[in-house]
């Protein structure tokens, strides 16, 4: 049999996509030129951790990118005109950068999932206000997170995830979310939840996971009025209060799912022994489920 000769355009995607993951971003998008079949392939690889200047970024939303993802371990980073103007963006992920001179006199007109992972911002507005079309939005805090209350004021959301865990390493002051959207799912990891569930009180899904061990049974003063659905992490002796907590207050729940998420899971021990009786529970509960 005689050997056969193999064009690289003929390499399955898979390999073809190994290959340009070696690559220097300037390199990847330089073979979009190369064929019809290479095109779109180098969109799947691009990365933004090696732009090193604007005029790439430039480049890549010339060519009607999708997702961008930026990670610059808390170099300043500001994004050039064209992001803002000419950008079919669907996807931007932004982790540890110190992002700088965002622009609030225009939006984005495609962006519908948004990450922000540790973002630092030149003042306490973040890229929300100019996402009049988001629906998916993660938040991430640490130590190097400036904003103090992050206002989420989007009508298309629909999925908000946030972890605000940080603990003892969070600036001082006052730290919180704002949230007002209609019809929301929220998933949310954090380290004082009491304090947290007021910012939750128009949720109609809620998927929560505090990560500290005991703490008092607090009443939260909030009426949950709209939850329909609840999946409590039962990772940490608190899991009980806090279930209390929220039954007492969620006339309208449907749902109510128990689980736990051993990712998160602390020290365990007899947490049926702290357990408090709620003074109420909707009557209107059609699914319970416990893992």
């Amino acid at each position: 049999m005689e050997n056969e000769i193999w064009t690289i355009s003929e390499f399955p995607d898979d390999l073809l996509l190994k290959i340009l993951s070696s690559l220097l971003s300037e390199d990847v998008i330089a073979t979009s030129v190369s064929s019809k079949h290479w095109r779109y392939l180098w969109k799947d690889v691009i990365s933004s951790k090696t732009f090193r200047h604007q005029t790439l970024v430039n480049i890549a939303v010339a060519r009607s990118l999708r997702e961008l993802r930026v990670d610059m371990f808390y170099k300043s980073f500001e994004f050039p005109k064209s992001f803002y103007i000419l950008s079919h963006l669907q996807t931007v992920i932004l982790e540890k950068l110190s992002l700088v001179n965002v622009r609030f006199d225009v939006h984005l007109p495609c962006l519908k999932r948004l990450q922000l992972l540790s973002v630092k911002f030149s003042g306490d507005e973040t890229l929300l206000r100019i996402c009049i079309v988001l629906e998916d939005l993660v938040v991430k805090r640490n130590s190097l997170t400036n904003v103090m209350i992050f206002t989420i004021d989007v009508p298309t959301l629909k999925i908000l995830s946030i972890d605000n865990t940080s603990g003892k390493s969070r600036p001082k002051g006052f730290h919180g979310f704002v949230i007002n959207t209609p019809s929301l799912s929220v998933n949310v990891v954090c380290d004082n939840p009491y304090k947290f569930l007021g910012s939750l009180a128009s949720t109609q899904y809620l998927s929560l996971c505090s990560v500290t061990s005991e703490t008092p049974y607090q009443p939260t003063g909030n009426s949950f009025e709209f939850l329909d659905h609840l999946e409590l992490c039962s990772c940490s002796a608190e899991w009980s209060n806090l279930l209390t907590c929220l039954l007492n207050d969620a006339p309208k729940l449907r749902v109510l799912k128990l689980k736990l998420y051993q990712k998160h899971c602390v020290q365990y021990k007899e947490a049926m022994n702290l357990w408090n009786q709620p003074d109420y529970v909707s009557s209107n509960l059609e699914i319970f489920e416990w893992r």
